[in-house]
């Protein structure tokens, strides 16, 4: 128990560990919301955007790691397989709402993620913390250029 006049934990803790966790993103995608009209899905490019899928919510810098296996369901007729992600962006990055896509741009360390689309469906939120943490799906199946 610290005494009255003192913290067990800096108040500045986490503002001070967050710019050696946003040196770890080695990454950069763009993060879109889908409008209403969500666009479509072309089977050689993918998702085709909708009227509002060009501005983008935030752009920067991030990390991915799968996170769960993949899982296989039904939908629209076919197999979809689909891996969890836990993607990691700055502390400072601006909420991010559930279903919000965000598509890689740049990783240097795998060229092969270059052009996916994850869809956010979890945000995490926390009392102290070093970045946001966003678990995401990647549709394995429906992927630009059928990756």
């Amino acid at each position: 128990m610290p005494f009255p006049s003192t913290s067990t934990v800096h108040p500045n803790w986490s503002r001070h560990h967050q710019p050696a966790a946003a040196a770890a993103l080695s990454g950069a995608l763009t993060i879109r919301i889908p409008s209403r009209d969500t666009g479509g899905w072309d089977p050689e490019h993918g998702p085709t955007p909708g009227a509002e899928a060009a501005t983008p919510l935030w752009t920067g810098p991030f990390r991915a790691q799968a996170h769960r296996s993949d899982t296989s369901t039904q939908a629209a007729g076919q197999s979809v397989t689909v891996r969890t992600y836990l993607i990691t962006l700055p502390a400072d990055t601006p909420d991010i709402p559930i279903g919000a896509r965000a598509t890689v741009n740049e990783a240097p360390d795998d060229p092969h993620l270059v052009g996916k689309t994850f869809t956010v469906t979890g945000v995490t939120y926390g009392s102290h913390r070093f970045q946001r943490d966003l678990y995401a799906d990647l549709d394995l199946t429906n992927q630009p250029g059928g990756s």
